[in-house]
C-alpha cells in the first residue's frame, strides 16, 4: 500500500503493473488488489506536487466542491470579460477580495477592470 500511495495509483493498478513486469505472482496480485490505501494516506491528484501553502489553499476550495477545472473556467470567463468580478465571485462562493486571492493562487494575470 505504501508503494501505491507513493506512486499515486490504486493498489489494483500497482498489482497489474508488477505482474506485467513479472515481479509478483498471481497470488500476490490477488492479495494486493484487495488491499486499500487508508484514506488518511491518500493524496488528492489536484494537490500533488504543490507547495504546502498552495496545496492547503486549494484543498479548502476542493472542500467547498470547487475543482481546479471549475475554478479555471470561472476565472477564464472573468478575465475574458464574459462575466463580471461579482458574478465570478458568486460562482466561486467567495467575496470580491477572495476572488483576487484565488486568481493569484491559480496564476491568473489580472488584466480585467
Amino acid at each position: 500500500m505504501k508503494w501505491a500511495s507513493q506512486f499515486k495509483v490504486s493498489t489494483t493498478a500497482l498489482a497489474i503493473a508488477l505482474k506485467e513486469f513479472r515481479i509478483i505472482s498471481d497470488e500476490a496480485v490477488n492479495e494486493l488488489r484487495q488491499a486499500r490505501v487508508p484514506a488518511h494516506q491518500k493524496i488528492d491528484p489536484e494537490l500533488a506536487n504543490l507547495p504546502e501553502q498552495v496545496a492547503t489553499r486549494k484543498e479548502s476550495l476542493l472542500q467547498r466542491g470547487l475543482t481546479n477545472f471549475y475554478v479555471d473556467l470561472c476565472l477564464e470567463a472573468w478575465t475574458r470579460g464574459i462575466v463580471s468580478a461579482g458574478r465570478a465571485a458568486e460562482m466561486l462562493l467567495v467575496d470580491d477580495f477572495e476572488l483576487r486571492d484565488i486568481a493569484e493562487l491559480f496564476d491568473v494575470r489580472l488584466s480585467v477592470h
